[in-house]
């Protein structure tokens, strides 16, 4: 098993995508209804990475991932944004070389 779960997602009107969204609703779930299941993802690490075409993101943003950790009894590492048509190779090393200190 892996002790660090990265979601990715590009970001859609200030929002991750439909699919992840739906992906979160339902994730929620294991605690209710496969308690089993959900109470493996606990003191597991979670980290987001994201992309759009320019601006940057709130810190609202982030918000509903770090919830999300704390519901799931996860522990949220950092969310990183990245821009298209711009070099991200040092932001992208930068978050991988802060996930992999939490392994």
């Amino acid at each position: 098993t892996y002790d660090t779960i990265i979601f990715a997602t590009p970001i859609y009107w200030y929002s991750m995508s439909a699919l992840l969204k739906t992906f979160f609703d339902r994730i929620t779930d294991l605690l209710k209804i496969e308690k089993d299941i959900g109470r493996k993802l606990r003191g597991k690490n979670m980290a987001v990475i994201t992309s759009s075409n320019g601006g940057t993101l709130g810190d609202s943003f982030w918000l509903v991932f770090k919830e999300s950790a704390e519901y799931l009894g996860m522990n949220y590492i950092q969310g990183v944004h990245t821009l298209e048509d711009q070099d991200n190779d040092s932001i992208i090393t930068e978050f991988a070389q802060s996930i992999k200190s939490f392994s």
